[in-house]
């Protein structure tokens, strides 16, 4: 049955139930108890999404700093005196992980030869020495395809290779 409209009248007539006062001081102390309960599980939040927060930055710090060397090995310092605290609990740890590969990437992880060439100038001299080879054995070549594009896509030279996202390389298989 479903009411619309319930007057004062008919609402003063309705039953209510009340507990005894006992009863009314048991159940307000359940309630303070659950919200006491809520209030821990609030703190502990609060207490974890700082220690990430605190974690995210350092380690932020220390992989952002890669190019200026003062900077890193503030960074550095830093992450190290505070280690106990970045990994004291599990949730950090994947930043931790994350961190460290981004530096093993970077080669930052080891002390670095300044007489090393990076990765970019040598893959350029690979290009010009490959283009070089390219121009003295082309006048005396006298066999296989003349034009780039009649060799099979397997053997052309990745400078001339489509570039693909990574998404888009099954629809291009061979």
């Amino acid at each position: 049955m479903t009411l619309t409209r319930i007057g004062l009248g008919n609402f003063r007539r309705l039953p209510f139930p009340l507990p005894p006062a006992p009863e009314q001081d048991r159940i307000v102390s359940i309630v303070d108890e659950f919200m006491a309960l809520c209030d821990r599980f609030d703190a502990a939040r609060g207490e974890r999404d700082r220690r990430v927060r605190f974690t995210i930055t350092t380690l932020g710090r220390l992989t952002g700093q890669a190019s200026e060397s003062a900077s890193f090995a503030s960074s550095t310092t830093s992450a190290l005196e505070n280690i106990s605290t970045l990994t004291a609990h599990s949730d950090q740890i994947r930043y931790l992980r994350q961190a460290v590969l981004a530096l093993a990437v970077r080669g930052r992880l080891v002390r670095q030869d300044p007489s090393d060439v990076y990765f970019q100038s040598l893959l350029h001299r690979i290009h010009a020495a490959s283009d070089l080879h390219r121009l003295k054995t082309k006048r005396h070549r006298s066999f296989g395809p003349s034009r780039m594009s009649d060799l099979s896509p397997r053997s052309r030279p990745i400078d001339v290779w489509p570039d693909y996202s990574v998404g888009g390389l099954s629809r291009h298989a061979y």
